[in-house]
């Protein structure tokens, strides 16, 4: 990320000119992620299942677990529509997760299977290249409707066969299937806005008929190859990412915009503005959303905190809420030990973890993005010395008036 905001201004603000940020000064806690609850397709299955268990005689717990079943069976079907649809037109997948299992690829390029509290599916497929994007995506998201409605209907039309529709033990659980597929497949062709997730029909309305959220769903996706293909964000487009960080009819955050806005402020008021609308912001975005930014949120915090208040023990605490900051990005962790040794009156560790930063970025291909990466990295390095000459004339001049005092601790004459 850009170094501006954190090291053009290093002199503190007047107390006028703070903002206003009780969550970077924490005062106020870190938002929490807002629960969708249950939605209308789970309230009608659930009493339809009710009414024909208690029909038929069964029990309370057999309802129960055959509505658990009817659901991740229905989910599998919808999320393996979009699996194979992104698969026609070459997207690779990246995230994959039915009721309380989790599918995820690493940054190592391997998988990792996670059990997360119960819950619907959710599918992640990444583009491999910039070519015909819309038309692809459309028939991506396109694939989990298909393939709910016609199992759905499959499903119902074999109700009618006597020898399955008159058996209990088939001819209930394949009812169920078949109301809760066809309502997961009518359900998800509406344009509906659910807490941070679009519906598939909000998405396939936006790309027949939004230019501007056709093309924000475009850069988002390039952005997300050049993550996969380990493209540091300091080389990213940057149309691109004004363009994936514009809130349209389907991204209603603007988490994305304020960080954007943070990178490219001109002084540390600014800076402070926008890094608290995006730790503010957290609450607005989706679990896998938040799960990626934290990381690299928390640490900038902190080193925002080392480096405008000169307070170790805030920025600290920021350090320490950092779930995974391994997973965070190289210069940002660089940016986070350089300003926490600084701030300690490390300088020599300090500089030692500024090298480590200046090697990654040699690392970069020859451009300007990388020119102005450099350039950022060696402003930090000028913040970096003027902080240890200050440390240095501060400690000279207490020495001087320590000097000065008379053994009985009253000056000198």
């Amino acid at each position: 990320m850009l170094l501006r905001g954190i090291v053009t201004d290093v002199v503190l603000p007047t107390r006028e000119q703070q903002p206003y940020t009780p969550i970077l000064d924490l005062i106020e806690p870190l938002p929490e992620v807002r629960d969708r609850g249950l939605d209308p397709r789970q309230v009608t299955l659930i009493v339809t299942l009710i009414a024909i268990g208690l029909i038929q005689g069964l029990s309370p717990g057999a309802i129960v677990l055959g509505y658990f079943t009817i659901c991740f069976a229905a989910t599998a079907v919808h999320e393996v529509g979009h699996f194979l649809a992104g698969c026609s037109v070459r997207l690779r997948l990246e995230y994959l997760m039915i009721g309380p299992l989790c599918l995820k690829r690493a940054s190592s390029g391997g998988w990792k299977l996670q059990l997360r509290q119960l819950s619907g599916g959710l599918i992640q497929m990444s583009i491999d290249r910039v070519y015909r994007v819309r038309r692809r995506l459309l028939v991506y998201y396109s694939g989990g409707p298909i393939a709910s409605l016609l199992t759905g209907l499959v499903a119902l039309f074999s109700c009618r066969i006597e020898k399955i529709g008159g058996n209990p033990v088939l001819g209930i659980p394949l009812a169920g299937y078949a109301i809760w597929s066809l309502l997961m497949g009518i359900q998800s062709l509406r344009p509906l806005q659910v807490s941070s997730y679009s519906s598939d029909g909000m998405l396939l309305r936006t790309f027949l008929g939004s230019y501007e959220g056709t093309q924000q769903q475009i850069a988002a996706h390039a952005l997300q190859m050049l993550k996969r293909r380990g493209v540091d964000r300091s080389l990213w487009n940057r149309r691109w990412m004004k363009r994936a960080s514009t809130p349209t009819q389907i991204l209603r955050t603007t988490y994305f915009e304020d960080w954007l806005g943070y990178e490219q402020a001109a002084d540390s008021a600014t800076a402070a503005e926008c890094l608290e609308r995006c730790l503010a912001g957290l609450a607005t975005l989706s679990p896998l959303d938040r799960e990626e930014v934290l990381d690299d949120l928390l640490l900038e915090a902190a080193a925002f905190t080392a480096w405008k208040t000169g307070d170790a023990e805030k920025a600290a605490i920021w350090v320490e809420r950092a779930v995974h900051p391994e997973n965070a990005r190289v210069l940002t962790r660089a940016k986070a030990e350089v300003a926490l040794h600084c701030v300690n009156g490390r300088f020599d560790a300090a500089l030692a973890e500024w090298e480590k930063g200046l090697e990654y970025i040699h690392c970069f291909p020859a451009g300007d993005r990388t020119d102005v990466t450099t350039l950022q990295w060696f402003q930090l390095k000028e913040a970096l010395e003027q902080r240890r000459s200050e440390n240095a004339n501060l400690k000279h001049r207490y020495s001087l008036a320590i000097q000065a005092m008379q053994p009985d601790g009253t000056p000198s004459v």
